[in-house]
């Protein structure tokens, strides 16, 4: 079954805190993932699982910035890019 073109029920929120100057307090960050609704995102167990994993590879490969690129790509719902951590 491929996907549909409904949302799927399921909406994942990320709250992450963004450093600020040393004279300004952290920033608290929202972002979120919604899905197409399909057989590959009926559970929100695996949508969690995987993106723990891909987070855990993304760590591995040093310091990100969520909110510099749009770096979802991809037929899976988790599957993508890393996100560079250059400016943007």
């Amino acid at each position: 079954m491929g996907r549909g073109t409904q949302l799927a029920k399921h909406i994942v929120v990320f709250f992450y805190l963004e450093p600020g100057p040393d004279d300004t307090p952290d920033r608290l960050r929202v972002a979120t993932r919604m899905f197409l609704d399909g057989d590959d995102v009926a559970n929100l167990r695996d949508i969690i699982l995987q993106l723990h994993a891909l987070s855990r590879e993304y760590s591995a490969m040093g310091p990100i910035q969520p909110h510099a690129s749009n770096w979802q790509t991809g037929s899976s719902p988790c599957q993508g890019t890393p996100p560079t951590s250059g400016s943007g």
